[in-house]
């Protein structure tokens, strides 16, 4: 199977309000509050997360970095699209870490023996667009030094609220009580509306991969047979 890196992603100006439906047709409407997202009392031991579809013991302190991780790319990436967009991108995180563990996508360079975490697949190079910006950059390296990221610090209150959510969101993720993937197992995902904007073609992995969900205005994608 071919292994795919590569990830175009939408520019908040471009993407749009939140809307959510699943490629099959199985959810439409603004948010699909009722069938999108279910909520589930998993049971983990006390110190572990569900990282990648499996429970891995955290300290306090690492758990919070990888949240903080999970929630500032869902806020860089989606904070136009709502809580669905959002909640998206933490799934694609996590769907990434499933995948690197099945060998079906490179693995992120790590300390030997140490597990890849979703602090490691957020930072992988050329991974997500909105981190090449330079304060969304300066906040990952601040979350992985173990401060908080300036963005906590926003002025705009609305930014401010997007960014509080999108921490719910990934801690909810992590925990377990947010377990119904929006995306139905994607990796990979573009804003076509971007792409016309800046006269890109159509992403070449798309043509090897599944649409799995249209979420906003962005396209999810899974590898065939995952």
């Amino acid at each position: 199977m071919r292994r795919i890196l590569a990830l175009t992603v939408c520019f908040t100006m471009l993407c749009g309000t939140p809307a959510l439906a699943t490629v099959d047709g199985g959810c439409t409407g603004q948010s699909c509050d009722d069938t999108s997202v279910a909520t589930a009392d998993t049971a983990l031991a006390p110190h572990h997360y569900l990282i990648g579809g499996k429970p891995v013991a955290l300290s306090d302190a690492e758990a919070q970095r990888q949240q903080r991780c999970l929630g500032l790319v869902a806020f860089g990436e989606a904070r136009s699209e709502g809580r669905d967009g959002m909640l998206a991108i933490v799934f694609v995180v996590m769907n990434r870490l499933r995948a690197i563990a099945d060998g079906d996508l490179p693995p992120p360079p790590v300390a030997k023996d140490r597990k890849i975490l979703p602090c490691d697949v957020v930072a992988q190079k050329g991974a997500f667009e909105s981190l090449r910006h330079a304060r969304f950059h300066r906040a990952l390296l601040s979350i992985r030094r173990g401060r908080a990221p300036l963005l906590r610090k926003h002025d705009d209150p609305t930014e401010r609220q997007s960014l509080e959510l999108a921490d719910t969101l990934a801690h909810d993720v992590m925990t377990g009580k947010l377990t119904d993937d929006v995306t139905r197992g994607a990796t990979h995902f573009y804003c076509p509306a971007e792409q016309r904007q800046l006269r890109r073609r159509k992403p070449e992995w798309t043509e090897t991969m599944v649409a799995t969900a249209y979420i906003g205005k962005q396209v999810f994608y899974r590898q065939e047979g995952g």
